[in-house]
């Protein structure tokens, strides 16, 4: 799922942004048929990072990561350099799962720890 796909997304996006047209690397002006706020989203898959981007053919592969956090801040500072420094029409928005459900595991997990921990330490004291 493309966010640009997600017409009430794109609306607030451009509630926020100037709807100006801008210069491209061959100062050619953007008409209306440019997409020229569109959505890049970055994704940790099987320890890779890959970036989808609606203006491009499929996936561009960032490689291997160990810490997908880490290394999607270098590509995305990487990416933002490469504009002009009174360029500032980025935005950036996280997309997380559902806290309440990743909360939820991790209460379950400790619960389950602390079970075993407990029983553990009665096996202990029996012993003693």
């Amino acid at each position: 799922l493309l966010l640009t796909n997600c017409n009430y997304i794109c609306d607030m996006h451009n509630l926020f942004v100037c709807p100006e047209a801008f210069l491209s690397d061959e100062q050619k002006l953007a008409t209306e048929d440019d997409d020229v706020f569109h959505f890049i989203s970055y994704l940790p898959v099987g320890g890779w990072l890959y970036e989808q981007h609606r203006l491009k053919s499929g996936p561009v592969d960032h490689g291997v990561t160990s810490s997908w956090l880490s290394n999607v801040g270098k590509v995305i500072q990487q990416q933002i350099s490469e504009y002009s420094p009174s360029k500032i029409q980025f935005n950036l928005l996280v997309v997380i799962g559902d806290w309440y459900k990743i909360l939820g595991e991790n209460i379950t997990t400790i619960d389950a720890n602390i079970t075993k921990l407990m029983r553990q330490l009665e096996a202990l004291q029996l012993d003693n």
